[in-house]
């Protein structure tokens, strides 16, 4: 409520109160909160007017004409002088000429309301400090929490990863994708995903490349890899789930997947070989990649392969390889060619190796006729899951 300053006629909405007195915030000059005792012993002891006293003290008119009327209306009266309010002389000067405002000029009473002022804001600021001090408080407790939990996720990433892959090593980038995973999701259902996917990755590389690839403009096309990975979240990640839509949860498969082919072509085989320039020695480096990971490797004869440039051989299985150096998309006719070449030579699966990509067309032939489409990088993984599963 804005309270009236009869000085400065200032209807201030904020005054400053210590005990019986309050200050204007507009002029900064101190009144009194409403008081009939000091009203009261000024109609008794002064000739200050009806109009002074009521501005002076806060009360009504009526009131202090009642009071005037009515010396006992208020027995307890308040000397404003020995209280330090006012200043005898002060009320002589307001008795001398009713047109002067009674107000409070006692310089103790100012001191002991200046000194109130600053004790309250004194007290003020140690609550505001005790509040920050508890918030302080209660934020390093959050953050040790919150580190607590950061340490026991970044425990258990360690331990997922070296239960999939074995391997007690991992990067500072490996480990933050897998805790963000279980933030995210269940570390079960992490964990399970990682297991799967680590488990048939080959198979699932071997897909990628099947059914990605780079046009002749660089555009990256996509002929069925998407609807693989539902497929795959479908039938082996969430097999005895009663999950619906597996959709959402691609993210959780494209983040494993990119972290496990990062690892597994991290160390590609160290060969000692010279820049190849030509198809046969690509041919050869292909051969000395699958000889050092230790698979039995033949070479066709120069001339009538039948398309087959290797041949891999594990057991009762054979695996036909077309090597193609090319600085183009390979075409349609490799995929031919090796079509007929592992028939030729009765073996169980078919390959074309390639330094480049592949085209479209020559995608969806390999797709239809089971044909493995890859590059001497992932030869040496692809021919393992081949003949080792």
């Amino acid at each position: 409520m804005s309270l009236y300053c009869p000085f400065c006629h200032y209807y201030c909405p904020d005054w400053k109160i210590y005990d019986n007195i309050e200050q204007c915030n507009n002029c900064s000059r101190y009144s009194l909160i409403p008081n009939p005792n000091i009203a009261s012993w000024l109609v008794d002891n002064t000739k200050l007017s009806t109009e002074q006293i009521s501005n002076f003290c806060d009360i009504s008119i009526t009131l202090v004409e009642d009071m005037k009327s009515n010396k006992d209306l208020f027995p307890i009266k308040k000397n404003p002088i020995t209280n330090h309010i006012v200043t005898l002389e002060q009320i002589k000067k307001c008795e001398e000429n009713s047109n002067l405002a009674l107000e409070i000029t006692d310089k103790k009473c100012i001191e002991k309301c200046k000194i109130k002022e600053e004790k309250n804001k004194e007290k003020e600021a140690l609550k505001s400090l005790k509040k920050l001090l508890k918030l302080t408080k209660e934020l390093e407790k959050r953050i040790e929490k919150d580190k607590l939990i950061e340490e026991k996720l970044k425990e258990q990433g360690k331990k997922l990863w070296y239960d999939v892959s074995n391997q007690t090593k991992i990067s500072t980038s490996a480990l933050s994708t897998i805790v963000s995973l279980i933030k995210k999701y269940d570390n079960r259902l992490v964990k399970n995903a990682f297991k799967s996917i680590y488990k048939y990755f080959d198979t699932l590389l071997i897909k990628e490349k099947q059914k990605t690839y780079y046009d002749d403009y660089d555009n990256y096309i996509d002929t069925g890899w998407e609807n693989e990975k539902i497929y795959f979240l479908t039938a082996v990640i969430f097999k005895n789930s009663n999950t619906q839509d597996v959709t959402e949860y691609i993210d959780l498969f494209d983040n494993i997947y990119k972290l496990i082919k990062k690892h597994k072509t991290k160390n590609p085989l160290k060969l000692n070989t010279k820049p190849v320039v030509s198809g046969l020695e690509y041919e050869n480096l292909c051969y000395e990649i699958l000889k050092k990971a230790g698979y039995l490797v033949n070479k066709t004869s120069s001339t009538g392969d039948q398309g087959v440039d290797l041949i891999v051989s594990k057991y009762d299985k054979k695996c036909a390889i077309q090597c193609k150096y090319y600085s183009s998309p390979v075409g349609n006719g490799a995929v031919q060619e090796i079509i007929a070449g592992r028939d030729f030579y009765n073996c169980n699966y078919g390959i074309v190796c390639s330094n480049t990509t592949y085209t479209k067309a020559a995608r969806l032939l390999a797709s239809s006729q089971n044909i493995i489409l890859t590059s001497e990088i992932n030869i040496a993984n692809i021919i393992d899951n081949l003949l080792n599963n």
